[in-house]
């Protein structure tokens, strides 16, 4: 039996750090199964990092990953203006 791995969301400052340090993304929403409170031990994260130009381009795309986020998210990272 392999490890026991903690769940992904136990994961999520540390990772939230290092990826801001690398892309500088204005935020980062969780959704999914974690942001309507539905995650089992399980479940995967789902994050997205945005950009006002990808939130412009892409936000309303009907089927994108983003837009999804955007209405059922929860921004779990957001960069000072």
């Amino acid at each position: 039996m392999g490890p026991v791995l903690a769940p992904a969301i136990d994961m999520l400052p540390e990772a939230i750090e290092r990826l801001v340090k690398g892309f500088a993304p204005l935020r980062f929403i969780v959704f999914g199964s974690h942001a309507r409170d539905e995650a089992r031990p399980d479940s995967d994260l789902d994050v997205v990092p945005t950009d006002p130009e990808e939130i412009a381009r892409r936000g309303e795309t009907t089927g994108s990953v983003l837009r999804s986020a955007l209405r059922e998210g929860t921004v779990v990272y957001e960069r000072d203006a």
